[in-house]
């Protein structure tokens, strides 16, 4: 006999909409249960394994909805190879936050109850479910529970102002690879941490004690190989190294500090495997990258100026020249601005003579009010000899091409192949930056031009630049000149 909660939350199950589930009906009708005839009910004759075997090619919530047809029906969902709840599921949405809460205390309840299960259940995904209110208690034991039983995927969104300690045993799974936490509390840790077979870590909002347990937290990852770190709080941290040989790709997006002061912070990046790294944010952080034999292409990413732009300037430098061996960069507007602060700019930046591709338009290809300092942009390029493509987000201005015409970098000269900007409306002022390019860049092949809404429809005028661009050529024609409408995604 079942008990009054399982009949209670059988039919509150059933009375959900049934458009959630399109695969409900079929449920009912090829999983007949007790009320269907023996002799047209072939299905529950099958043995345990071969019901589970085929539950699992099932949706878990739909696979979950079995367990109302018989009693021995209850269970065998438990048994589910790959079990996963994820909130943005159609079935999910439906749910009242009751109702979800009662469904996952039901499954761990089975689970910790010694309910037959087939070969163990391997908890396979657990998707943003604890953005929802739930005793502290509880969710611990939820957590424990998934790591017993092998959890794989595990996201956590925890509501904000609540302090939550993480249960110890998370710290050690064998199983977990992939890993997101939001919580917007200090994060405290236990005396050993090791993730023995996590590759994705995503970190969001939490506050980092202190050194030294940030240092430890940092050292548990063996295999780790993506980091993102999300908004964190290094208030206080003083120093650690993050030095992960296995890890490829770091994402380092910065809180927002509204106060006018940096903090006394300082993060070592160490990856010897490391291939992409992306910083967004303020510099608040010091970040000194350094081994990073392999990286490939990088972005960074200022967003706002805080006063003291000299220090700004200092620490863009730092990081810059912890990425020598660059393939591909990518540089805000601000960032570019940040080095003009920069005390002999060229002096302090490395020479990136791997460096292909270098794209200032960062802020978006679109807007149409970008700063960009074109001396910074023209410092930049000076330390870039062997670039192959440069993308800008607008030409350089009138005064500004006055004050390069002498300088022309050697990869406009010897390698400079491609060349795209945005955002040229066809201007006079524009046309001398377009001039200033063709000339001054002879192995150039191809200029890529997107027009502003208004040269995107003056197909007249679009003809007239390029008949004059050609002529500083003798109009060979030996560099592709194309013009792109406005709006246009390459």
């Amino acid at each position: 006999m079942q008990s009054p909660n399982s009949a209670l939350l059988r039919d509150r199950i059933l009375d959900m909409d049934a458009s959630a589930s399109p695969n409900s009906a079929k449920i009912q009708k090829v999983f007949g249960g007790q009320d269907a005839s023996q002799e047209k009910d072939l299905v529950s004759r099958l043995p345990d394994d071969i019901l589970v075997h085929i539950l699992s090619f099932l949706p878990t919530e739909d696979a979950i909805k079995t367990s109302i047809l018989s009693k021995r029906w209850k269970y065998l969902w438990v048994s589910i190879p790959n079990f996963c709840f994820c909130d943005h599921s159609v079935w999910s949405r439906t749910m009242s936050h009751d109702l979800l809460l009662e469904v996952l205390a039901s499954f761990f309840s089975s689970v910790e109850s010694g309910a037959p299960v087939q070969n163990g259940p391997c908890i396979g995904k657990f998707y943003r479910w604890l953005e929802m209110p739930v005793a502290a208690s509880r969710l611990r034991s939820w957590l424990s529970a998934a790591v017993k039983h092998n959890v794989q995927e595990l996201k956590l969104f925890l509501p904000k102002g609540i302090e939550f300690v993480l249960p110890n045993s998370l710290f050690t799974s064998k199983s977990l690879w992939h890993f997101t936490l939001k919580m917007d509390c200090n994060l405290k840790l236990p005396g050993f941490i090791c993730f023995s077979s996590l590759k994705y870590l995503n970190l969001r909002g939490v506050t980092f004690q202190d050194d030294q347990s940030t240092q430890q937290l940092f050292s548990g990852f063996p295999v780790l190989e993506h980091l993102t770190l999300f908004k964190c709080n290094w208030g206080n941290i003083n120093e650690i190294t993050i030095e992960i040989p296995t890890l490829k790709s770091l994402t380092f997006f910065e809180k927002v500090i509204f106060e006018d002061n940096f903090l006394n912070c300082k993060i070592v990046i160490s990856a010897l495997n490391l291939e992409t790294l992306k910083v967004r944010g303020y510099l608040n952080v010091e970040l000194l990258p350094c081994n990073l034999l392999s990286l490939d292409e990088a972005s960074v990413n200022i967003e706002y100026l805080i006063d003291g732009q000299q220090e700004h300037s200092h620490r863009l430098v730092k990081l810059l020249c912890g990425l020598p061996n660059i393939k591909s960069l990518k540089l805000s507007n601000e960032a570019l601005e940040c080095l003009l602060f920069a005390e002999s700019c060229p002096g302090h930046l490395p020479t990136f003579y791997n460096l292909t591709t270098l794209n200032a338009s960062m802020n978006g290809p679109y807007v149409m009010n970008d700063d960009y300092t074109s001396g910074a942009l023209i410092y930049v390029l000076q330390k870039s000899p062997n670039l192959k493509s440069l993308i800008l987000s607008r030409g350089f201005e009138p005064e500004d091409v006055d004050m390069i015409m002498d300088i022309v970098p050697g990869c406009f000269q010897h390698c400079l192949k491609s060349v795209l900007i945005y955002n040229v409306d066809g201007a006079a002022q524009e046309l001398c930056s377009l001039k200033y390019l063709y000339e001054n860049a002879p192995v150039l092949e191809s200029l890529s031009v997107i027009c502003s809404p208004q040269l995107t429809k003056d197909l007249e005028k679009q003809e007239e630049i390029r008949h004059e661009l050609e002529q500083l050529r003798g109009g060979s024609g030996s560099c592709k000149i194309v013009f792109l409408p406005y709006g246009a995604s390459l």
